[in-house]
């Protein structure tokens, strides 16, 4: 006997879905809708989303130079006017995040003001009958696709060596005192051995440069929690934008080869970023961690009793 495979609850249910999915397209279409007629929903909302991205970025930069220079100043006036060498390492870092913020600020302002050219060549090449200005997609979907390895190698890179930065100063920290070399060896007054030996106050020297230990930690933990937040956003989000571009690509040759050649210059390029991880991990972390122990077997390096 024939036994329908859904039954009449799920087929409302699927039934009443279609309105809704329909209803839905039909908003988003109203939303992109151009103005002039020119550009179809889908490609104006790869346009107005592309433009929007970048104009945020800006003022993210921007903010972030607002904040390094403001956290400069405040170094200044609170630190280094009562202790002229209080601060120093902190100067270094504000001044590299104001490299940063204006070199991807700047990069964001050009990259908003070349989406403004490719919005209106593409209208004047839609009115032509031309294809020129579908390059500017196809290269930010090359350049999203890389962007999405590069960025996650980034993070690893950074959060690497930020995290080992943090721990490093948070041992120094706490040891405090440590003797380097053999002391001197001194009978009747006399200096019989003399080689090479120092004590450093870890602990005072952090404190000096950071101005506090503990505020430098705490701080660091809250940045690095931003920064995997952003890291998961952006990521998610440019996925979102490469389906949103590969669909108006469709599905003919040219894009094809246009995934595989990317899909192969990805593979490549994780390979080389791998490679240099790992030569580089080895270099700055292992090999010195390696050195450091054996000093501390031979007792050359110890915490001061």
């Amino acid at each position: 006997m024939f036994k329908p495979k859904q039954n009449f609850e799920e087929l409302q249910i699927k039934t009443a879905q279609v309105p809704l999915d329909v209803d839905k397209e039909k908003r988003e279409e109203e939303k992109y809708r151009d103005d002039r007629g020119l550009l179809n929903p889908a490609n104006n909302k790869i346009i107005i989303k592309e433009k929007f991205i970048r104009r945020v970025g800006a003022i993210f930069w921007g903010i972030i130079l607002l904040i390094a220079i403001i956290a400069i100043l405040l170094i200044y006036f609170l630190s280094t006017v009562k202790d002229k060498s209080s601060g120093i390492a902190l100067y270094i870092i504000f001044s590299i995040l104001i490299l940063f913020a204006l070199f991807f600020g700047i990069r964001s302002l050009i990259n908003f003001s070349a989406w403004k050219r490719t919005e209106a060549n593409f209208r004047r090449d839609y009115k032509e009958g031309e294809t020129a200005s579908n390059m500017m997609f196809v290269e930010t979907y090359k350049n999203l696709s890389l962007k999405g390895l590069r960025l996650k190698w980034i993070y690893i890179f950074f959060s690497t060596y930020f995290i080992l930065f943090n721990l490093y100063v948070f041992i120094f920290w706490k040891i405090d005192v440590v003797e380097i070399g053999a002391k001197p060896q001194i009978q009747n007054g006399q200096i019989v051995s003399n080689s090479f030996y120092i004590i450093i106050h870890f602990a005072r020297q952090l404190d000096k440069a950071f101005g506090s230990v503990k505020v430098l930690l705490i701080i660091d933990l809250v940045i690095e929690f931003i920064i995997s937040v952003l890291f998961v956003a952006v990521l998610l989000y440019d996925h979102k934008r490469i389906q949103d571009i590969s669909a108006f690509f469709g599905s003919n040759e040219a894009s094809v080869k246009i995934a595989e050649s990317v899909s192969e210059r990805k593979r490549k390029e994780n390979r080389a970023w791998l490679i240099t991880y790992i030569i580089i991990f080895i270099l700055i972390v292992l090999i010195p961690f390696a050195w450091i122990l054996f000093l501390i077997y031979r007792r050359f390096i110890r915490r001061k009793k």
